[in-house]
Formats: structure tokens, sequence, C-alpha cells
């Protein structure tokens, strides 16, 4: 009977190391796959700070001196640039060459660009400047007042007036000048 006790134990510290093994595989385990996330988070993290950039040296390609006063506005026209003001327009490409130019006088210009077509209003009068990739396409007197204005890529501008009672929206082809 005592061989039979001895055999026993041996067979439950068999149980047990195989156990503690399979215990200690399973932490191994767990513990190498937190490994690998903290890295793919950290690789992860090192890849966003790189796609978002964080520069420190510049190159000038180009440059233009500006020499004129705050009442002239900047946009970004048609892959160039559009310089506007109260007393005319200037396309520029991005070499700084003069693309076209075209005066007319207003108190308030505001701005609609796309593509290639540009309209200027004077807001709170009547008038409208039409410009495409040419030049001077039409202007366009309204009837009422103008508060905002917006172009479309074929011309077509949308002018969003108001007289004594009410808002309204009148379309023109900027061609041409006509109501549609």
């Amino acid at each position: 009977m005592k061989m039979q006790v001895v055999e026993n134990q041996s067979a439950s510290e068999k149980k047990k190391t195989g156990n503690k093994n399979k215990i200690i595989m399973r932490l191994l385990l767990m513990a190498g796959i937190v490994l690998v996330v903290l890295v793919l988070i950290y690789f992860g993290y090192l890849g966003i700070q790189n796609a978002t950039g964080t520069f420190t040296d510049y190159s000038v390609i180009s440059s233009v001196e500006n020499s004129t006063g705050t009442s002239i506005h900047y946009i970004e026209y048609n892959g160039a640039l559009l310089k506007y003001s109260r007393d005319g327009a200037t396309a520029y490409n991005l070499a700084g060459e003069v693309l076209w130019n075209n005066s007319y006088e207003m108190n308030s210009p505001i701005v609609d660009v796309c593509e290639s077509y540009v309209a200027i209003a004077d807001s709170g009068n009547m008038q409208v400047q039409v410009f495409n990739d040419k030049g001077k396409a039409n202007k366009i007197t309204t009837e009422s007042p103008i508060l905002k204005v917006k172009v479309a890529n074929q011309g077509v501008v949308a002018v969003l007036m108001e007289d004594e009672t009410s808002s309204f929206i009148t379309l023109y082809n900027g061609e041409n000048a006509k109501k549609l």
C-alpha cells in the first residue's frame, strides 16, 4: 500500500506540474499579445505623426511682393490666384503672371468662384461682374440690392436680393446677363 500512495502522489505532482505549465504558457501568450498590441499602437502613433507632418524646413518656390493696401483681398481661383478690391480684379497664374485684369467700382465686393467662373457682386448695391478664364464675361444689373452671390461652373449666377418686403433669388446667365 505504501507504493500506491507514492504512485498517486507522483501522478498528482505530474498533474500539478502540467497545470502550472499550462498557466505559464497562457500568461506568456497573453503577455506576447499585449506586447504586440503595444508595439502596433506605438508604430501607429508614429505613422499618424509622420502623416500629419511636422515640418522643420521649407523652400520658397516663387514669391510676389505685395505692395497693396489692406482693402485688397485674395482667393484661390481655378488653380491660380484672384486679387480683388473695390476697384477691380486681377487673375494671376502660379508664376505671378497676369491672366486677365478688369476694373470696376464697388463699395463692398463679395466674391464666389466655381472652376473657371468668378462672380463679384457689390453687396448692398445692384451690380454683379462675371468673369471666366479669358476675362470679363458680363455685367449684370439687378433690380434690388444684393445680399449674396453664387456662380456655377457653367457661368449661371444665383443672386440673393431683398426688397422692402422679402428676400428672393434670381438666376442669371453669366454669359449674356439674361434672367433664367
